[in-house]
């Protein structure tokens, strides 16, 4: 089962997938926190292409605001990283940390 989003399609593990089909809902809502956001600079099977668009330096962490088309997220690196904005970055997420919502009441699948 995948979840498609309109700028990417991300393909959900067999036990997250099973709650999401018993809920009997088509349409859900996608939700994960910048913190379990991984970037790499390195393609990787299943991950995400985007691009930095901004990227704030906060010491110990570094925020980074990318693009994948014309949608803008947040990913938060959990130390200082060089990024130049444009640089093509490829994303993966924490399955174990990804929350899935009804679309039409915003209640919790997962």
């Amino acid at each position: 089962m995948f979840v498609d989003t309109g700028n990417f399609r991300l393909e959900l593990p067999g036990d997250i997938a099973e709650l999401v089909r018993k809920s009997g809902e088509s349409e859900v809502v996608l939700g994960v926190r910048p913190e379990h956001i991984k970037v790499y600079m390195e393609k990787l099977p299943d991950a995400i292409p985007a691009r930095v668009f901004v990227v704030e330096p906060l010491g110990f962490e570094t925020i980074i605001d990318f693009k994948v088309d014309d949608k803008v997220y947040k990913a938060r690196h959990l130390e200082e990283v060089y990024i130049e904005p444009g640089t093509l970055i490829y994303l993966k997420f924490d399955m174990e940390n990804i929350h899935i919502f009804r679309k039409g009441d915003g209640r919790a699948i997962i």
